[in-house]
């Protein structure tokens, strides 16, 4: 959920949206919730989380093609996240560093136009730079920003002082 959050891609996510009814061959009728209905744009995607170990049980194995059919006959896609993926850094560091700056307070109305103003004219791109050019600017406001979508960070690069600032 916290890689939702901060996510500059996700529009709206919903934790255990629906329930779905399958039928895997020769066997019971099954139910299934997903633990993640995530939309990014137009597109809608269903998202289970498990172990690796559980999402390569044979049971599973056999399921997932199956929820996967009904989902897409839906328009929308299906996808099985492991804590491979959940737990890849730095972008797990990164997730948790902007999670703990989520309360600090925002920068003001004006810090935060003269910021975007910069990004969007590329005369600022880092974190440094940012700073160096908004001396009351600090790198929790910077994060806390970036938590709420106002501007964004490449979160599979090491968050550092030369960590580019990019356009929400």
């Amino acid at each position: 959920m916290m890689l939702c959050e901060v996510d500059s891609s996700v529009t709206a996510f919903i934790e255990q949206p629906l329930t779905l009814r399958y039928r895997v061959a020769g066997s019971r009728a099954r139910i299934h919730k997903p633990d993640f209905m995530v939309q990014r744009g137009a597109a809608i995607e269903l998202i289970e989380t498990k172990w690796e170990g559980d999402a390569a049980s044979p049971e599973n194995e056999a399921r997932w093609p199956v929820i996967g059919a009904a989902v897409s006959a839906l328009g929308w896609s299906f996808e099985v996240v492991s804590e491979r993926h959940i737990n890849r850094q730095p972008r797990l560091d990164n997730v948790i560093a902007l999670h703990c700056a989520r309360h600090t307070p925002m920068p003001n109305p004006e810090m935060e136009l003269q910021l975007a103003n910069l990004v969007r004219q590329g005369a600022v791109c880092s974190i440094d730079q940012a700073i160096k050019a908004i001396p009351t600017l600090s790198l929790r406001q910077i994060l806390a920003m970036t938590f709420m979508g106002r501007i964004r960070l490449l979160l599979d690069e090491e968050i550092s002082g030369s960590s580019r600032i990019l356009s929400a």
